[in-house]
Formats: C-alpha cells, structure tokens, sequence
C-alpha cells in the first residue's frame, strides 16, 4: 500500500502538538478522506455539536450532508498553515499581519458555525487592529484551547464516529 500525508503541525503554547491535520491517499480508489490526528494537553472533552452550532450550519448548506463534510476536510487542508501564520506573526509582533490571519480565520470559524473559535480569533484581530500587542500571546492561547477542543471533535465526525 502506497500511503502518502501531507501534514502540518500545529506546537500549542504549552509546547504540546495540538493537531496534525493531513491528506492520505492510498491509491486507486482513495476517498480523499482527510485525517487528524491531535496530541494535546488533557481538556474537558467536547462533543461536536457543543463546538459546531449544526443546526445554523445545516440550513446554510441546504441540508447537504456530503458538502458539510466537504467543508471539514476543506478546513483540515486550510486550518494548519493559516493557523502557523499567524503563530509566526504574533511571535514576530506584526500587526498588520496578525490582524489579516486572525481575520481569515475569523472568517473560516464563522463559515462553519464554530462560533467560539471564531470570537477568539476576532478577539485577536481587535487587538491587532487596535495596536494591543501585551494581550496578544494570552488571547492566542485562547484560540489554541478552542482549536484544541475542535479538532478531535472534526476528526470523530470525519470518521463517523460522531454526528
């Protein structure tokens, strides 16, 4: 079996890895299903649908449920470098920078109803916008708990182990 992955770490502020989000492909016949795999600090377990409001997600789609998974894996592809830039971008203390990442992934949060995770991001951008560099690292810290909570929850609902 021919097996490649096209992964991504993501370090967690307390120097865990909070995701390794990836492509598989094993060939003819592959399904393209993506994968995650999440290696993080122990947090209260949450279910998808604590993390992801459905319900409002599900109308935006017309009910599709081939497209809502569509979406996931499309953010498993997106989420890590993204993610990895504005890490880079807090780290180096641009503003400008921070605020445009942390935009897109407000947005990429907001497109998947996952509306925690997209008001941490939007805290972030504020901050940026706002020129507010001495809160920058708590409230990245905040997005990380967020995503570290999401991420297991899209990887049993990838899986079908989860609805």
């Amino acid at each position: 079996m021919n097996t490649q992955m096209n992964t991504h770490e993501l370090i967690h502020e307390n120097g865990g890895v909070i995701s390794c989000c990836g492509s598989e492909s094993e060939g003819p016949g592959d399904t393209g299903r993506t994968s995650i795999h999440v290696t993080a600090p122990a947090l209260p377990s949450r279910s998808f649908a604590e993390m992801v409001n459905l319900q409002e997600l599900m109308e935006r789609l017309d009910n599709d449920s081939e497209l809502l998974r569509e979406i996931f894996d499309l953010f498993c592809d997106e989420f890590p470098e993204l993610h990895s830039h504005l890490r880079a971008a807090v780290q180096s203390g641009s503003l400008p920078c921070i605020q445009s990442k942390a935009h897109a992934l407000k947005g990429m949060f907001a497109n998947l109803s996952v509306t925690h995770a997209a008001a941490a991001a939007a805290e972030i951008e504020q901050m940026a916008r706002m020129g507010d560099q001495s809160g920058l690292t708590v409230a990245l810290a905040r997005l990380d708990d967020e995503v570290s909570s999401l991420l297991p929850c899209v990887e049993r609902f990838l899986t079908g182990l989860e609805r």
